[in-house]
């Protein structure tokens, strides 16, 4: 038979979903803290540049140790600014001819951080450069730094790789937590409520397949002992309509009798209704009203066992009649 899934295969698929969604939402601000703690690392190791120029004699350092500040540091240029103007601490090696996109880190909002983010992540950034300014540590009034786009976008990669997998593996191991944890309390007993009410469909008769309810309290409990009531009701109604029937059948076969005997009896009557004796014609009339009824009765009897409504017959009758027929009766 093809495959169809079932409770505890969606179970893990909604599981697994729902977990990469939860870690989506938790990546996008995580995504843009780490863009964010990059550009930051940069702005720091570029501050350190300044005051190691600073402590130099003169402020003077060789073309040597500029390169490997910078490198250190790994930025392009290091400017200053303050009251007096702006200075030029490390000076770009190389031509800048690109794109300078310019990042303001001291009033940055998480909507621009998260945009920049993306920006950043999704556009090839070869050819872009930013210009980072950030609050210094020593006195000035901002730091201003000039930092290529593409190491970024590169670091920022292996960033959303490594949450990717990690992600990966935190859904992997919550949805197997999760799917055999409701397997085994809501799963299986609900597999077994559904065969039992199965079985009880094919052979409603079969006693001996009954569900037998567990010892839980909670709903799936509740459900098992509902069930099984249910199914002790069923099987109780089964029983009194085979004994119905077996009384019927044997009402049936005492009515047929009966019915006999008395149409032999209402011939004897018949035949007594003859007699000159007064007596006998005074008893005569009631004994045929009485065999009369009977039969009527044994064949109603019959009748109703068929599961046969019968037709109402309605007719005028005397009461002054029936009332005198009721008192001889009686």
């Amino acid at each position: 038979m093809p495959w169809r899934p079932g409770l505890s295969s969606r179970l893990l698929v909604l599981t697994v979903l729902f977990v990469l969604l939860a870690e989506a939402l938790i990546f996008i601000p995580s995504a843009g803290n780490y863009w964010t703690n990059w550009l930051k690392e940069r702005s720091e190791a570029g501050q350190i540049a300044v005051l190691a120029i600073e402590a130099a004699p003169g402020r003077r350092i060789s073309n040597e140790l500029s390169m490997r500040l910078r490198d250190n540091a790994e930025v392009l240029s290091v400017a200053t600014a303050s009251e007096t103007g702006r200075e030029a601490i490390l000076a770009p090696s190389m031509p800048i001819n690109g794109e300078v996109i310019r990042v303001d880190l001291r009033d940055i909002s998480l909507w621009d951080r998260t945009r920049m983010m993306a920006d950043t992540l999704f556009h090839n950034g070869e050819d872009r450069f930013l210009r980072v300014i950030d609050t210094p540590k020593f006195e000035g009034a901002f730091l201003e730094i000039l930092v290529p786009e593409a190491p970024l976008r590169a670091d920022l990669i292996a960033f959303c790789e490594r949450i990717l997998w990690l992600s990966l593996l935190i859904s992997a191991v919550t949805a197997a937590l999760v799917y055999f944890t409701l397997v085994f309390l809501v799963v299986r007993p609900m597999r077994r409520i559904t065969k039992s009410v199965e079985r009880f469909r094919d052979d409603p008769g079969d006693w001996s397949r009954a569900i037998r309810p567990s010892k839980r309290t909670d709903e799936i409990g509740r459900a098992e002992a509902a069930l099984a009531d249910m199914e002790q009701a069923v099987k109780a109604a089964f029983r009194q309509r085979e004994r119905l029937a077996q009384l019927g059948e044997a009402m049936a076969k005492i009515n047929h009798d009966l019915r006999n005997s008395l149409s032999a009896a209402q011939l004897v009557s018949e035949s007594l209704s003859f007699s000159d004796d007064p007596r006998v014609q005074r008893a005569a009339p009631r004994l045929e009203r009485a065999l009369h009824r009977a039969i009527s009765l044994a064949e109603e009897t019959l009748e109703y066992g068929r599961t046969s409504r019968p037709i109402p017959q309605f007719q005028t009758c005397n009461l002054n009649e029936l009332l005198e027929e009721a008192a001889a009766e009686a």
